[in-house]
């Protein structure tokens, strides 16, 4: 079961003022960990996102399939989380760091740029109808 984030367990995070009202004026009943990462990676906030993501708050665990990120999406640290959606896109860059329950990146992923992937210890192989406009950087 997800982690459901409320105004209270922000104030126990220590978040930061600026996203504390964010959230709370994104999601006035709270959010899973999924829920408020897509939503504030869609209000323009992929450093907030992440920052809730984090294994010691939430631990992302999934990603919508065919999630879309206008600009970088950043996964650091998301040990929970075990494989990217089908049909992921994201405009700009995709930085992977640190994920190390991270197995699979299922088809349809496509990148503007460059992907990074680092410490990702259990991920062997990527799709091969993978979309990248960049370098794949492992």
């Amino acid at each position: 079961m997800s982690v459901i984030i409320t105004a209270e367990k922000l104030r126990e995070w220590k978040a930061c003022r600026d996203g504390y009202k964010r959230f709370c004026k994104l999601f006035p009943e709270g959010a899973t960990v999924e829920e408020a990462f897509v939503g504030l990676v869609k209000d323009g906030r992929p450093d907030w996102a992440n920052w809730i993501a984090k294994p010691k708050r939430g631990n992302l665990t999934s990603l919508p399939e065919g999630f879309t990120v206008g600009w970088n999406l950043y996964l650091n640290g998301c040990t929970g989380l075990i494989s990217l959606p089908e049909y992921l896109t994201v405009r700009g860059s995709l930085y992977i760091n640190g994920c190390t329950g991270l197995k699979s990146i299922s088809k349809g992923l496509t990148v503007g740029r460059d992907i990074c992937i680092e410490g990702c210890t259990r991920l062997q192989s990527l799709p091969e109808d993978i979309k990248v406009g960049g370098t794949i950087y492992r």
